[in-house]
């Protein structure tokens, strides 16, 4: 049994993923300032049963998490006789976050999934679904939050802890025009450089993004003249109807 420890200082959701991802058997107790208690019951990491007083469930967890304050211990080994979930904590928990002001990003670049196989697995609509679709294309946060589905659900992917600024820097370069090479882009060898640091590997193709959302794929090589510029020699200008001196969104593909 831990000894009792204040909600003030410590979050609720980081403790129910801690136990989770260690495999915790027990119970998470919540002692309320209203005299009433929140239990959390876990087996091997899966949330088996939550409740607070008469409330139980999704519920149960969004009322604390609008009001997160009480001392809390973990019971080890403590079970619950009649369990009513066998859920992972991540998908139960977006569940909860739903009935309450979407949590605010804050960032607004380029981000990742960092377990995109658990939120695969959340139950979730088509149009959220296409929201991922756009993280993974690497459109930056920024873009998508005009949209209240796409700002609902990436703030709690990000409370999650389940979306984070994506490590890879984002270089955004103007149009030039190079007739030193046919069919290949010319990119500054130092952001170059710097990709293969963060992706860990030879960078041979880039996608570009233009502005009206089209994303285009080149070869590239690197160039100690290119700068601030993604130089492309005609070729490539007149197949994609690229104009000198347009700003693209580059990233290693």
């Amino acid at each position: 049994m831990t000894p009792s420890l204040n909600l003030e200082t410590f979050d609720v959701l980081e403790l129910l993923f801690m136990l989770a991802h260690h495999g915790r058997t027990g119970a998470l107790r919540v002692d309320l300032p209203d005299g009433d208690a929140f239990w959390a019951y876990l087996e091997e990491g899966q949330l088996r049963h939550v409740e607070r007083g008469a409330q139980s469930g999704g519920a149960a967890l969004t009322a604390l998490l609008a009001d997160p304050r009480g001392q809390f211990q973990f019971l080890e080994g403590v079970t619950h006789p009649h369990p009513t979930l066998q859920t992972p904590v991540e998908a139960f928990v977006m569940e909860a976050l739903r009935d309450l002001p979407a949590p605010d990003l804050r960032f607004d670049g380029v981000a990742r999934l960092t377990a995109p196989d658990r939120v695969n697995a959340m139950a979730l609509s088509l149009h959220e679904r296409d929201v991922l679709r756009d993280i993974d294309a690497a459109r930056p946060v920024g873009e998508l939050i005009a949209d209240p589905v796409a700002r609902a659900l990436l703030g709690r992917l990000a409370r999650l802890g389940l979306l984070v600024p994506r490590r890879t820097r984002l270089a955004r370069l103007l149009i030039g025009v190079t007739r030193s090479v046919e069919g290949v882009a010319l990119i500054d060898e130092v952001i170059l450089r710097r990709w293969r640091e963060d992706v860990a590997r030879h960078v041979a193709r880039i996608e570009a993004r233009r502005d009206d959302g089209t994303v285009l794929n080149f070869p590239v090589q690197g160039s100690t003249t290119a700068g601030t510029g993604l130089l492309l020699p005609p070729d490539l200008m007149l197949r994609h109807d690229l104009r000198a001196g347009e700003a693209v969104l580059v990233r290693p593909f």
